[in-house]
This record gives structure tokens, C-alpha cells and sequence, in this order.
């Protein structure tokens, strides 16, 4: 059975670069969830901005 290849970011219509502070991180060094979900809505309101309707809920 063939698996269909890994998907690659030149498959992705668009980016936004996203540049972290400080005091995103906790003491382990990943970003902390309140920022990662302040990074989703952001993402979700440029979204919108680029496309009309989007289909984004």
C-alpha cells in the first residue's frame, strides 16, 4: 500500500512571519498558549482580511 507524500510548504498558499518576545516563552523555552492562541486569532483575522469569505469558523 503507497502512502501519498508528506505534504511541503511550497503546498501552502500563504505565510505570515511571526517574530516571538521574550516574554512569549515559559521557562522551558516553548511559546506559552495564551500566545499561541493570540498568534491563531491574529492568523485568523489576516485571513479574513486576505480573503473575503473565507471559510474559517
Amino acid at each position: 500500500m503507497s502512502h501519498p507524500p508528506p505534504a511541503v510548504r511550497a503546498d501552502d498558499c500563504w505565510f505570515c512571519a511571526i517574530t516571538t518576545r521574550r516574554m512569549d516563552n515559559d521557562v522551558y523555552g516553548p511559546v506559552n498558549n495564551g500566545t499561541y492562541y493570540a498568534w491563531i486569532d491574529s492568523f485568523r483575522r489576516s485571513a479574513r482580511a486576505f480573503h473575503p469569505y473565507p471559510n474559517i469558523n
